[in-house]
């Protein structure tokens, strides 16, 4: 059995192998006006793309771009972020834009914020922060409308992260969590061999960072961090975007990478690209990955050339109970067959029948992604109960 299991697994990575060395970035920039694209946000099927002096969606999975927003130099768009209908930006000039009606209309709203740069927008929950240069983070409760300042003046705050209940900020300086209850920030930088973060992204109990000194991986909640750039070569990572257990990181001078092992190991991804272009930013909207260049425009490629199962739209319902992927290295996907009126309760048990971990999908909801992280390599039984009716099926965790 062993045999055959190691002989399995050696002709998945080859067929793996196989697939990544097959993908193909295409150009996809027809309508934009530069071949400048430093931000992309996602909401839904619409696909924004910030470039130096406006906004631009895409419906169509980029094949045809409408411009949105026009802004005059020397204002410039930073970062953009969506949630909804609500898309909002981030400038060198004129502070915060927001949009309530996917862009069609565009505000500014900068009502106690006391700088006009903006250089990131998160937003966690009911509530927006961005990062600013030297003037510290604001927060906003009421979609942009006031803004109050949190602290940390002084740091060009380059990017944020929600990891749990914890807030924590990258910047020039190192990486900072927030302590709402004594309303201060402490450094969480042990381990960075470089102090400038360009990228945080949370993912369960672990966060990943990019920047200066490459990739680096927190499995503590930032209290210390491990340099992972195994197979990439220490470059400036300008950001992160994860997918389920794959990572592209997006590089200055080297172009873009994948790791599909959590950042242990990483493979250039530049077919039909040339690392001189200088990666700025990366989404992933429908089949696709989107990556904006600083020399030329906005490229795609699909992520089953990655060797990459993309699954369905998580807001239509399938007609079976479904978990995916199978195996799994860390993020499970547990799908409904229907929206349900009532939580479902969610039990994994080990071989022997233990308990291993619990969860639940609230009402209203069929989706729920469950980090498991913490569990070893081995097989699983996920068991869904939503009053009568009762759901079950065996998955695989390899490590």
């Amino acid at each position: 059995m062993r045999k055959l299991l190691l002989v399995s697994v050696s002709l998945f990575v080859v067929v793996l192998s196989s697939e990544i060395a097959n993908a193909q970035w295409e150009s996809c920039s027809e309508g934009l006006t530069t071949s400048t694209v430093g931000n992309l946000t996602v909401s839904g099927n619409y696909l924004f793309a910030g470039i130096w002096q406006g906004m631009y969606l895409s419906t169509d999975f980029g094949e045809t771009w409408t411009k949105k927003l026009d802004l005059t130099y020397p204002n410039y768009i930073i970062a953009v972020a969506s949630n909804g209908k609500n898309i909002f930006i981030g400038t060198w000039g004129r502070g915060v834009y927001v949009s309530t009606d996917y862009g069609e209309h565009w505000s500014e709203k900068n009502e106690g914020i006391n700088t006009a740069i903006v250089n990131t927008i998160n937003i966690f929950g009911n509530n927006i922060y961005i990062g600013t240069r030297n003037s510290g983070v604001f927060r906003s409760s009421d979609n942009g409308e006031r803004w109050e300042n949190i602290g940390l003046q002084g740091n060009i705050v380059l990017t944020m992260t929600k990891c749990g209940d914890k807030i924590f900020a990258g910047t020039d300086d190192g990486v900072f969590l927030y302590s709402e209850s004594e309303d201060s920030w402490i450094e969480k930088s042990s381990g960075l061999t470089e102090t400038k973060i360009y990228e945080l992204i949370a993912s369960g109990d672990s966060i990943l960072a990019g920047g200066y000194g490459g990739f680096y991986h927190s499995i503590d909640k930032g209290e210390n961090w491990v340099e992972k750039n195994e197979g990439m070569p220490r470059a400036c990572i300008n950001g992160i975007t994860k997918y389920y257990d794959n990572i592209f990181a997006e590089t200055e001078e080297s172009g873009i990478y994948l790791s599909t092992d959590r950042g242990n190991n990483w493979i250039a991804q530049n077919n039909g690209i040339t690392i001189d272009m200088g990666i700025r930013s990366s989404a992933i909207c429908g089949n696709y990955i989107y990556v904006g260049t600083y020399t030329a425009g906005l490229f795609r490629a699909k992520l089953s050339d990655f060797g990459i199962t993309v699954n369905v739209d998580e807001n239509i319902p399938n007609k079976e109970f479904s978990i995916y992927p199978n195996p799994v290295l860390n993020i499970l996907c547990v799908r409904l067959g229907q929206i349900n009126a009532t939580s479902t309760q969610l039990r994994i048990f080990d071989v022997h029948g233990r308990i291993v971990a619990e969860n639940q999908i609230p009402k209203g909801i069929n989706v729920r992604k469950i980090d498991l992280e913490g569990l070893p390599s081995g097989m699983y039984i996920i068991n869904a109960v939503n009053g009568q009716s009762t759901e079950t099926q065996k998955f695989v965790v390899i490590r």
